[in-house]
């Protein structure tokens, strides 16, 4: 259910040095979890996890937008793995609602 997003995320991971690239995926990821929201709005469970989802999104996306003012590479690595750990976490949310 969350694949495209779990790419948008992978995308983003991959291109982290490069701002736009990664703002871009980013927001494509946001897009659609915008868009799942508004179309499993009558389902209360799915509902519940996408804004769950959201939560910790804006805390990574924040991070992220945090480390391009920030010219030491450690923060980037610290901002790939919470993008892994959100991908983690997402997927895990997918089986769940298998």
């Amino acid at each position: 259910m969350f694949q495209k997003v779990i790419h948008q995320l992978e995308n983003s991971q991959s291109t982290l040095y490069s701002e736009e690239s990664c703002r871009i995926f980013l927001m494509q990821a946001y897009q659609e979890l915008t868009l799942m929201r508004i179309k499993y709005s009558q389902n209360q469970v799915i509902s519940e996890q996408i804004s769950e989802i959201l939560d910790r999104f804006f805390a990574v996306e924040e991070d992220a937008l945090e480390a391009y003012d920030n010219i030491h590479h450690l923060v980037y690595r610290d901002v790939r793995d919470e993008v892994q750990t959100l991908i983690d976490f997402i997927k895990n949310k997918d089986i769940q609602l298998v």
